[in-house]
């Protein structure tokens, strides 16, 4: 694949990390995630972030629903990157709370540097990372079937 043909990159780590106590901080989120875009040359426009209140009684029973965390958010000037993390999910587990990331750009960037701020600030016991590169799309595709079939999906009245 050509240079002139890659869209961007997208990096996502999934994992534990023994650093549960971020994980339910927006503000300490959004920190870790501004020294990500600063160290692989990433300029932030905006940032987000909230904070979920556990609610025991659908612990352990909804996937991901209410389990308490925080979430954080940036906008860049080439695309995004953000984290999700659940410090009460799956407690009784040795190597930590579960927690989500991910970076996408237009613009390269060292996944490498990505993981070393991760573990510096998360403390990550075990995670899996998804590196890809996304391909610009092919002019000839067209996207029309795609939309015939989300429209059957979920038909306006």
């Amino acid at each position: 694949m050509t240079a002139s043909r890659i869209a961007g990159r997208e990096y996502t780590v999934v994992g534990w990390c023994r650093n549960r106590s971020i994980l339910s901080n927006q503000e300490e989120l959004k920190k870790l995630l501004r020294h990500v875009c600063e160290r692989i040359g990433m300029r932030p426009l905006e940032e987000m972030g909230v904070d979920v209140e556990l609610k025991l009684d659908k612990l352990g029973h909804e996937r991901f629903h209410d389990e308490g965390g925080s979430t954080a958010s940036l906008i860049l000037s080439t695309s995004h990157a953000s984290i999700h993390g659940w410090p009460e999910r799956d407690r009784s587990r040795p190597d930590g709370a579960f927690f989500w990331f991910t970076v996408g750009s237009c613009r390269d960037f060292e996944s490498i540097c990505v993981d070393e701020i991760l573990h510096e600030y998360l403390g990550i016991t075990n995670a899996d990372r998804t590196e890809r590169v996304i391909p610009l799309p092919d002019p000839s595709s067209l996207f029309t079937d795609r939309i015939d079939e989300a429209i059957r999906c979920n038909p306006r009245s």
